[in-house]
């Protein structure tokens, strides 16, 4: 670490100057020399000054004549400040102060608003991610309204320190009423700026909220469709169980009874009807004649029925062989 040098209070026709110095003023050979630097520079010297108090201060004007040539300035310390005042002809020390502690809250405001926003709509999509389709649809727009604030919040901040770093630096050189002046219209843009973000919130619920008005019909239209299958089924099931299933019960009742009735009272009567076989065999003559004299008269589609008339024989010859068979017939099939 070296030391600065600057001048001040310099000749009004001073136009450069050179800062050198030499370790001793008894063998004066210079070891440092700033060179030739404009008259509002200052020397930066890195290295170590190990003590030297030799120190050179030459001001010229613009014809290059010398107006104060200036030795044995010293000492200076590492890591020193120093002015040469060109009035007094003496280096005076620079009590170097901490460089300010600069904060820029309204930017802090805006940066921690914006990750708020952000995280508010995060929250929003990992709520809304867990519902069941088709409301799950709405995660998507919610995640690119967590994914745009949260890169302005990001790239806001970034801004933020440049600007800190920046306003830094310039209040080591200017006073704070200084800059205060100077910036006063961009302040006031600044809070202008800050008034519209802070409504942002309301403003951006706003865009939500028509987006949501909008799309109100769509979801509800979503709604019907989901809940109409389930309503139809509700109906249909009621409907099964107050009159189909009533209906079945009381059809499959009245069948069982049939089919009771028909095994109970039915069958016996029938094979003791075939128990008169003897006795029908003793008037199956009578009843032939008399069919035979009626029966031109009773049917006038006699031609059709002589077709089916062996069949009729057949029943009168033997009514139970007859029966049998075609019961064989109807359950067994006919013979080959």
């Amino acid at each position: 670490m070296g030391f600065t040098l600057r001048i001040i209070n310099a000749p009004h026709a001073a136009a450069k100057w050179n800062g050198n110095f030499a370790e001793n003023s008894f063998n004066y050979t210079p070891t440092a020399d700033s060179g030739w630097l404009n008259i509002e520079q200052a020397w930066d010297y890195p290295s170590d000054p190990r003590g030297v108090t030799t120190l050179r201060v030459w001001v010229i004007d613009f014809q290059n004549n010398t107006l104060i040539d200036t030795r044995n300035l010293g000492p200076v310390d590492e890591g020193g400040e120093y002015e040469f005042n060109c009035v007094t002809k003496e280096l005076e020390g620079v009590t170097v102060e901490p460089p300010p502690v600069v904060t820029l809250p309204f930017l802090d405001l805006i940066v921690g608003w914006l990750v708020s926003v952000s995280d508010f709509f995060y929250e929003a999509y990992l709520e809304v991610n867990s519902w069941v389709w088709p409301f799950r649809g709405l995660a998507f727009p919610l995640h690119l309204i967590y994914r745009a604030f949260f890169y302005v919040a990001h790239y806001f901040g970034v801004f933020a320190e440049y600007m800190v770093m920046v306003a830094t630096r310039i209040v080591q050189i200017f006073s704070l009423e200084q800059i205060t002046a100077y910036l006063q219209n961009v302040i006031d843009a600044a809070f202008n700026a800050w008034d519209w973000i802070s409504n942002a919130f309301g403003n951006v619920w706003n865009i939500i909220d028509d987006w949501w008005t909008a799309a109100t019909l769509t979801v509800q239209g979503w709604i019907e469709i989901a809940t109409e299958g389930f309503t139809n089924l509700k109906v249909l099931w009621d409907e099964f169980w107050v009159i189909t299933w009533p209906r079945w019960t009381a059809t499959l009742a009245a069948l069982g009874s049939q089919i009771g009735d028909f095994f109970t009272n039915t069958l016996p009567d029938l094979l003791s009807y075939l128990k008169l076989e003897n006795w029908w065999n003793g008037k199956l003559f009578a009843i032939d004649g008399l069919i035979g004299s009626k029966i031109v008269e009773w049917f006038p589609f006699y031609d059709n029925l002589v077709e089916i008339w062996n069949d009729i024989v057949e029943f009168f010859s033997d009514p139970g062989e007859f029966l049998l068979s075609r019961l064989a017939d109807w359950f067994l099939g006919p013979e080959e």
